[in-house]
């Protein structure tokens, strides 16, 4: 039940937020537990939630609180070095409304066809610089997309992780204006992530 912490109540969560997911990150690193719990449930689901449309959240969110969907961040570009604002990835919208992704993501938790990912928050541009804070738009893309290839690899904890190439796949448009947002979803990553250390630390000392 927890991968719906972060859901709302209409859709079957527990409607709680980024504190109450620490007490659960320390947990789960006092137990040493190798998941991508915070990308799954409390990054990927929370952007959603807070951004995305209502027919988004209707179609994914019910998913994800009983625990049959993971919507999994894929962020990182080779030549980011970790810089939000930097985003080669594009995305273009047809004369029919329908959006395309095309670009490169990296180090994608539970990503590729061997993974348990259902689907992927997706940063990419629709305008300006390749380093401009505007013009960056979020999107969910499913697995299993037309144009997205994926290339799974292992990681030196164990777990395992994705290079996604996406080539004008079909995606979701969950906020236009994304980098704020975008932002908001890694610094909640982040918390959580550092409760995980804590939870580990206590263990190990």
């Amino acid at each position: 039940g927890l991968l719906g912490l972060a859901v709302t109540g209409e859709h079957g969560g527990m409607d709680m937020g980024p504190v109450e997911a620490m007490v659960v990150m320390e947990e789960l690193g006092r137990g040493l537990v190798i998941s991508p719990y915070a990308g799954a449930a409390l990054m990927g689901a929370g952007v959603l939630r807070d951004h995305g449309p209502a027919e988004l959240q209707a179609a994914w969110l019910p998913r994800v609180a009983e625990g049959t969907a993971r919507i999994i961040p894929a962020l990182q570009e080779r030549a980011a070095r970790y810089r939000l604002n930097h985003v080669s990835a594009t995305a273009q919208q047809g004369a029919d409304g329908a959006w395309r992704v095309s670009g490169v993501k990296n180090l994608v938790a539970i990503g590729g066809d061997d993974g348990v990912a259902e689907a992927y928050v997706v940063p990419a541009r629709v305008s300006g610089a390749v380093d401009a804070s505007e013009g960056i738009a979020l999107f969910l893309v499913e697995r299993g997309a037309a144009g997205l290839k994926a290339q799974t690899h292992a990681l030196l904890d164990g777990s395992r992780a994705a290079e996604l190439t996406f080539d004008n796949a079909p995606a979701a448009l969950i906020a236009k204006d994304g980098f704020a947002p975008l932002e908001h979803m890694v610094d909640i990553g982040i918390a959580a992530l550092c409760a995980e250390g804590v939870g580990a630390m206590e263990s190990l000392l």
